[in-house]
Parts: C-alpha cells; structure tokens; sequence
C-alpha cells in the first residue's frame, strides 16, 4: 500500500471510531436479542481479535472492528466489554458509560443475574454494574465467580488459576489474585504480553509483586503454553 492510500484507510478508521462513537450515545434503548448459537464459532474468532488489539494498544481499530461486528448481531457482550475499556483508555468517557451500560443490558437480556450465569458471564456482569455505579455489588458478583472457576480450576491446567487470580484482583483481594496468578505461572501460563494488558489486573499492577510475576513469567523456562482462552478469560 502507498502512502496516500494508508493515509486514506487510517483516516476511515478514525472517522468510523467518531461516528459510531456519536451513535452509541445517541442509541435508543429497544430490547436486544440473543447472538445464535450458530454464530459462536464467529464469535470467538472475533473476541480473539479484539484481545489482540487491545493487548496491542490498537485501541481505535479495536472500536472499529466491534462497531462493523455489532451492525450484523445482536448487543454480543464481550464485544461491547472490550469496546467499553479501549473508549476508556482513549478517554472517550461518556462512550465507554453508554458500552457499559449496553453490556449490562444485553446481559441482562440472556438472563444473567447475581445469582445465574457462568463465571465468565458474572465476571462481564461486574464489569458492567462496577462501570454503572454498583461497586459493591460488583464485588459480591466477582467474589461467586472466583468461587464458581475455583471449583473446576484443576482440570483446565493454566486456565482456571488465571482467571480466578483475575477475579480476585477485581474484588479487591490482592493477597488471593497473588496467589491464584502464582499457580497459574506454575501450571504453565506464558503469556506476559496479555498479563501486562489484561485489565482486570489494573488495580493490582503498581503492587510490586506484579513486576515480580512478570519478570518471572519472562524467564527461560517459565510457563508451558497455558495461555488464557480468547478475552482472557474463559467459560
């Protein structure tokens, strides 16, 4: 590609960030359907992408890839999840309030509750009453989750201990995401790049056991292929 034919495709991509932007704050409320189970393969491979970019810093490109996948399903949730925390990190504030609320929503539409859903399910359910002014409930959610992926955390090798270290880091109990994220490294989670990223470790990454991890997660040996499911998380 050329220059000028860069410049142009940089230049659409921002332009579409700005429009759907605008729109998502505009956006009537109406109810949302369910993404088909057909379309689950899709997804994925989709929710892989977004991962991707946003443990990149491909933030704008990451909005716009889920503003081209939201206008042919239905309010998918791990799609406006990663959308909601890269406007936040471009400081597109009031966008990123009406992602959250549009994933609590459309959760809400597939019949998560407190007290129902998967833990991956319950962990986008924090997120999103956590973003619209419901921390503490948002800690009791995070905290059943942890309880739900512990429960089964050894028969998914480096997966489970990771992702209930993530969720005890959300709840605010540093001292068992510590842990958690320790047995995940010992079980082989290598994958440094998406734990410097992952934004459900933002409230524990100035603790400085955190550089520790990441400095031993780096080191020859460390970690066998145990890398978290696409999103960072898995059901």
């Amino acid at each position: 590609m050329n220059q000028s034919g860069a410049i142009v495709l940089v230049t659409s991509t921002v332009l579409g960030v700005g429009a759907f932007i605008a729109s998502l704050l505009a956006m009537p409320e109406e109810p949302q359907r369910p993404t088909p189970t057909a379309l689950r393969p899709r997804v994925d491979g989709h929710v892989a992408l977004l991962r991707q970019h946003l443990a990149s810093g491909n933030h704008n490109l990451l909005i716009e890839v889920g503003r081209r996948f939201l206008e042919h399903t239905s309010d998918q949730p791990e799609t406006l999840m990663f959308m909601a925390v890269a406007m936040e990190r471009e400081g597109h504030a009031r966008a990123a309030a009406a992602a959250w609320g549009r994933l609590r929503e459309a959760l809400e539409a597939r019949g998560v509750t407190d007290a129902h859903g998967d833990f991956w399910q319950l962990l986008m359910l924090g997120h999103a009453l956590s973003n619209t002014g419901e921390r503490a409930r948002a800690r009791d959610v995070w905290l059943r989750a942890a309880e739900i992926c512990a429960r089964t955390e050894q028969s998914r090798g480096a997966l489970r201990p990771y992702n209930v270290g993530n969720l005890y880091a959300l709840a605010g109990e540093t001292d068992q995401a510590f842990a958690w994220l320790d047995r995940a490294v010992q079980a082989g989670y290598d994958d440094p790049r998406w734990l410097a990223a992952d934004p459900d470790l933002e409230e524990i990454r100035a603790d400085p056991r955190f550089e520790a991890l990441l400095e031993r997660l780096s080191a020859p040996g460390e970690g066998t292929g145990g890398r978290p499911a696409d999103g960072g998380d898995e059901p």
